[in-house]
């Protein structure tokens, strides 16, 4: 069957299951508003029925990444620079604010309940929670208003939800297209940044203290790449200080520690005991090996859920294969991408706009002087590249995208 018809089938299922949600959806296991607990190397509910994570990363959406719009490794700041080149403030500013609507809707929250997911992972960016000019604005309110939404989303549906702290202040990982900073952690060596990173983060804890759909936070996503391995000293220092401000305002929480250089190296984390309620989390790319990560779990007698894993380089036959591996040494798993332009690795993909080609040159070519700016900008036409941004703001819509089965079936949720 093709594709696109036999998704626009599971649309409309979706869409007349939710006529009547209450029956057609598995409620997670909350009925007292108790919290997810760690036992030892696992997690159980509020009744105290075990639980293994099994779900998506929502990539993306509150902090988009360059190669997702087919562009190279650079920043959203600096791809957004691009765009606001070509297209004006004003445009821009529509633009984002229609792409955060569209990205991640209702029906994306329904299909992962259909598939059996049970969780979510939602990366975050220090920038929705101070007035930091991002994206179309400078409401310091922003990221709770997407929160409480997800929020009531996975509610409704029966997901579990991880708050990941993806775009530290400064920068946590020494990688501009995933912390959106200048490529160094500056997190780590300015008091500055560190107080803003808990400031936000006890602000977001004292907020959520009571919501048990929320798993826990996950405080640093990929932390300290290798080549500033000088500064993996100051990670233990970071998570403790930051715990304690956590603490202050929220007990009931899990806690979320990932390792450095991309979640992969845990030698630096050398005492667990700071807090009760700890878990670890570990990223893999271009392996299906996760025994090293099991092994940490049974070192330091704590779970263990691979947060982020996939982008095969070319195949999706080893999802199935890595999924398998995980589950085998009693670890859980969320998988990026959920959803990406293209048909490449992801759960769900939608196609490339028209015109889009030109508009991926105008970013990745030399603009840092005005004759370079004008140069670029004489090989776009303008009207035609806004009809591509405006067709990719409709091709992300749910209802617009087609499910790549081999990943579905891979990630073995049911």
């Amino acid at each position: 069957m093709n594709k696109y018809i036999y998704f626009a089938i599971l649309c409309l299922a979706l869409m007349m299951a939710g006529c009547d949600k209450n029956e057609a959806r598995e409620k997670i296991n909350d009925p007292t508003g108790k919290f997810m607990k760690t036992v030892e190397r696992g997690l159980c509910q509020a009744d105290g029925s075990e639980f293994t994570i099994k779900g998506v990363n929502l990539n993306h959406w509150l902090t988009p990444e360059a190669y997702c719009f087919e562009f190279q490794n650079i920043s959203v700041s600096e791809v957004d620079k691009a765009f606001r080149q070509l297209f004006g403030d004003e445009y821009m500013n529509g633009w984002w604010k229609r792409f955060l609507e569209n990205y991640i809707c209702d029906e994306d929250f329904e299909y992962l309940n259909s598939i059996a997911a049970n969780t979510v992972r939602l990366p975050l960016t220090y920038k929705l929670f101070n007035d930091t000019f991002y994206l179309c604005d400078n409401d310091p309110e922003a990221g709770f208003r997407f929160i409480d939404y997800v929020v009531r989303m996975c509610r409704e549906v029966g997901l579990y939800l991880i708050l990941d702290m993806h775009v530290a202040p400064g920068g946590q990982s020494g990688a501009a297209h995933i912390d959106d900073s200048d490529g160094y952690p500056h997190l780590f060596e300015s008091q500055e940044n560190m107080d803003e990173y808990c400031r936000i983060w006890k602000m977001i804890a004292e907020r959520y203290a009571e919501e048990p759909i929320i798993l826990g936070y996950e405080l640093l996503n990929e932390p300290i790449d290798s080549k500033y391995n000088a500064l993996y000293p100051y990670l233990q220092p970071t998570y403790e200080k930051v715990t304690a401000a956590i603490r202050e305002v929220d007990s009931n929480h899990i806690i979320i520690l990932g390792g450095a250089n991309f979640c992969d190296d845990f030698s630096m984390l050398t005492d667990y005991a700071f807090d009760s309620k700890i878990m670890l989390t570990a990223h893999r790319y271009h392996s299906v090996d996760v025994s090293k990560f099991s092994d940490i779990s049974a070192q330091t007698n704590l779970p263990m859920y691979m947060g982020e894993f996939g982008h095969w380089g070319g195949g999706t036959d080893l999802t199935a294969q890595v999924v398998s591996n995980i589950k085998s040494r009693g670890m859980g798993y969320t998988y990026w991408p959920f959803k990406k332009m293209n048909d490449w690795e992801s759960l769900l993909g939608f196609a490339v706009p028209e015109y889009w080609e030109s508009i991926k040159e105008f970013v990745l070519s030399p603009r840092g002087t005005t004759a370079q700016l004008q140069i670029a900008l004489k090989k776009v036409d303008v009207e035609k590249a806004k009809g591509a941004m405006e067709e990719y703001l409709e091709n992300c819509r749910f209802r617009n995208c087609f499910e790549r089965s081999a990943v579905k079936d891979g990630l073995q949720f049911k």
